[in-house]
């Protein structure tokens, strides 16, 4: 896609993977480089853009949090998908992007699953919003337990916070004691 220079907000949320340059992705909250193999996921109703770009291309996935992906209980276990996709006020707060690199053979199983996605929706025949929302949810599953694996210092602390808030929930019925679960988020 074309790279927006412009800060802008949309109404929707978007994963942003960057296929070929360099440059710089800007949000209210600071600035991070972007180089080939970079995944951000940016919630909808926050400003960014992109500067200092040389060669910069990506694929956008322009996506509505649908219930029926985001409110499934496998993809709720994941921690990467609690810091990728979950609580969406959490990462702003603490000044973390929701951004992470993909080594090659990572890069070249999401670009075939996005290769299906994109697939389904031109060839616009029956059941392909089916198997679109299919390769959808594949590829948040996908990206939810690559950014689990990630060794970077700050993707840690977050999903430190992500197993915090996975204990929370997996035990909403009881009482939840701060031992627990600090003791759960390590």
């Amino acid at each position: 896609s074309a790279v927006r220079r412009d800060p802008h907000v949309h109404d929707f949320h978007e994963i942003a993977i960057v296929t070929r340059g360099v440059g710089h992705h800007l949000t209210e909250y600071g600035s991070w480089p972007v180089q080939v193999g970079d995944v951000v996921v940016i919630g909808g109703k926050h400003a960014h853009c992109y500067d200092d770009v040389h060669d910069l291309e990506m694929v956008n996935v322009l996506f509505k949090r649908d219930p029926l992906v985001f409110k499934d209980e496998g993809l709720r276990g994941l921690n990467g998908f609690h810091a990728l996709f979950g609580a969406p006020h959490l990462r702003p707060r603490s000044g973390f992007e929701r951004h992470f690199r993909l080594a090659s053979k990572e890069m070249d199983q999401v670009m075939g699953n996005l290769t299906a996605l994109e697939h389904e929706l031109s060839e616009l025949r029956p059941g392909g919003g089916y198997l679109a929302r299919a390769h959808f949810m594949i590829l948040v599953a996908t990206l939810s337990r690559l950014y689990s694996h990630q060794p970077d210092a700050d993707t840690s602390t977050v999903l430190r916070l992500a197993k915090a808030i996975n204990h929370m929930e997996a035990n909403y019925a009881e009482e939840v004691h701060l031992d627990d679960v600090a003791r759960a988020a390590g």
